[in-house]
C-alpha cells in the first residue's frame, strides 16, 4: 500500500488519465459479451467492464484535459530547465 503521504503523485502520473481514458474509448458502446467460459463470471456489456474497474464515462472529458494539461506542464518545466542551463553556461 502506498503511504498517504505519497498519494498525490498518482495525479502527476500519465499513465493514470491515459488508462482510463483508453478503457472507457474501448467498452463504450459494447451491448454484448460473448461468454464461453462456464466455470467463470463474464462481465455483460462494456459498461459491467468500466464499473468493475473503477472508471466512469463522466471522466472520459477530464481525463484528456488532464493529459492536455500534464503535457504543457512537462513541456514548460522542461523549457525552464533548459533556459536556467542556457543562462548558467554564459
Amino acid at each position: 500500500s502506498v503511504p498517504i503521504y505519497f498519494k498525490w503523485l498518482s495525479y502527476l502520473s500519465w499513465f493514470k488519465y491515459a488508462n482510463e481514458a483508453l478503457l472507457i474509448n474501448q467498452w463504450e458502446g459494447v451491448d454484448h459479451i460473448d461468454c464461453t467460459a462456464s466455470n467463470t463470471t463474464c462481465p455483460k456489456n462494456g459498461l459491467v467492464v468500466i464499473e468493475t474497474l473503477n472508471f466512469s464515462f463522466a471522466n472520459l472529458d477530464m481525463d484528456l484535459l488532464s493529459l492536455a494539461g500534464l503535457i504543457i506542464g512537462f513541456r514548460f518545466l522542461a523549457y525552464l530547465a533548459l533556459l536556467s542551463r542556457t543562462y548558467r553556461s554564459y
